[in-house]
């Protein structure tokens, strides 16, 4: 079932006397068909949650690559979705990828069939370049320095990108859960994800 992230505005004597920009975040899930539920969660259908509200800090982006303050980084997770997750187990679970395989310098991923951004369109190897790409702009941010082992990055196909390594790592897959977002939409103030929510502003 789909799920709208809703931003409510505080009252606004509230946000005078406090000289700040921060809102309530509202998640709140609403009907849908499965054929919809699967376009705005990527592919996964999810159980019906309550709603629940979250801090969030409009004045920054809700761009995974863009986002500096630790409200709006802690929601990331929710609003994008990655090739891989790690457990609370330490374990690397699949997400948009289907099979990585790491065998010395190169690590093979393949994208899961069907995999979708909110908006309904594919996810293919150029959103992964474009999301590797991101994430190495800034080196040292929390993304970029988990990179730092990468040597390079190539599409083989529409559906398999290929990592090249600057040294042997068995363990490359867990840096594997970097935000995939939209090829070209990351510099917006929100960019096009796949996460088990969808970003909605919301005036009361």
């Amino acid at each position: 079932l789909r799920r709208f992230v809703l931003i409510s505005l505080l009252c606004g004597a509230v946000l005078f006397l406090a000289g700040c920009s921060y809102f309530d975040m509202f998640l709140a899930p609403t009907s849908s068909t499965e054929e919809e539920s699967q376009v705005a969660t990527g592919g996964y259908v999810q159980d019906e949650l309550p709603a629940i509200t979250l801090p969030a800090y409009t004045a920054d982006s809700f761009s995974p690559y863009q986002a500096q303050s630790l409200v709006n980084l802690n929601l990331m997770p929710l609003l994008y979705e990655s090739l891989v997750r790690i457990t609370p187990a330490y374990t690397v679970e699949y997400r948009l990828a289907e099979t990585v395989s790491v065998s010395g310098l190169t690590c093979r991923v393949a994208l899961r069939e069907n995999a979708v951004f909110s908006n309904g369109e594919p996810v293919t190897a150029d959103d992964l370049l474009y999301s590797v790409a991101q994430a190495l702009s800034v080196p040292d941010s929390y993304y970029g320095k988990r990179l730092e082992n990468l040597a390079g990055v190539e599409k083989d196909g529409s559906d398999t990108v290929v990592f090249s390594l600057k040294s042997p790592d068995q363990l490359f897959a867990y840096t594997l859960d970097f935000p995939v977002v939209q090829s070209g939409s990351a510099g917006e103030q929100e960019a096009t994800g796949g996460g088990r929510y969808i970003l909605r502003m919301q005036n009361n």
